[in-house]
């Protein structure tokens, strides 16, 4: 089930923005401060590990990452919906579809039809 994010979030990530890349820092240490002011604003509070740490790029990629989600659950909330449309389906859910009408996933129905028939 997909992650409901709150209005707390929405609004941190409202207000942090886009990150912006390394390119557009003249020093290194700029762009450090950089992401640890915006990594602090998108998590409200949440301090980045220190300059050296190993998970210091895994705790950025994967806050990057989540704002993605969060801005994405904005967007889907601004598009109006009329009442019999179904909700909007995510990238993956799309594959799974696409791969319903795949001769593997043909292959995958037809076991668990088989699994479930053994029972």
């Amino acid at each position: 089930m997909p992650t409901v994010f709150s209005a707390a979030q929405l609004a941190a990530s409202a207000t942090a923005g886009d990150p912006r890349t390394q390119d557009s820092f003249a020093t290194t240490a700029e762009w450090h401060a950089y992401q640890a002011e915006w990594f602090k604003t998108v998590t409200m509070g949440e301090d980045l590990p220190p300059v050296g740490d190993p998970n210091r790029a895994k705790c950025w990629k994967s806050t990057r990452q989540q704002r993605g989600k969060i801005e994405l659950q904005r967007e889907r909330q601004q598009q109006p919906r009329a009442p019999w449309q179904r909700p909007a389906r995510n990238d993956r859910q799309k594959d799974d579809d696409n791969e319903y009408h795949t001769k593997r996933g043909a292959s995958v129905r037809h076991s668990c039809v088989a699994r479930r028939t053994m029972r």
